[in-house]
């Protein structure tokens, strides 16, 4: 995300890669602590990666995490399960919290 804050309706950009070839898997963390999977995919080594969408409901603090790996993620890793995620955020794992504001 290019700021940390995001006005409903507002386009934002993911812009996202890594040095060496693997799994990256990227979810969002809303206000009330729940989580859904925005993207899982293979990449490439070097390669430039983008994903683009807007700033929707619910407003308030929300937070990407971001995952990566070398080997393809397992189903429990990190997996959001029921509200909120159960399992311990593994150490590849970066937070960029933002806010959504009317």
């Amino acid at each position: 995300l290019d700021r940390s804050s995001y006005r409903l309706g507002e386009p934002f950009r993911l812009i996202y890669g890594a040095t060496a070839a693997g799994y990256v898997q990227i979810f969002l963390q809303q206000p009330n602590g729940s989580a859904e999977v925005l993207l899982s995919q293979a990449i490439e080594a070097e390669h430039i990666y983008q994903a683009a969408g807007k700033a929707v409901e619910p407003l308030g603090t929300q937070a990407l995490l971001i995952s990566y790996s070398r080997q393809p993620p397992s189903a429990t890793d990190l997996t959001p399960r029921g509200l909120a995620l159960d399992t311990p955020l593994p150490a590849n794992t970066a937070l960029f919290p933002f806010v959504i504001v009317e």
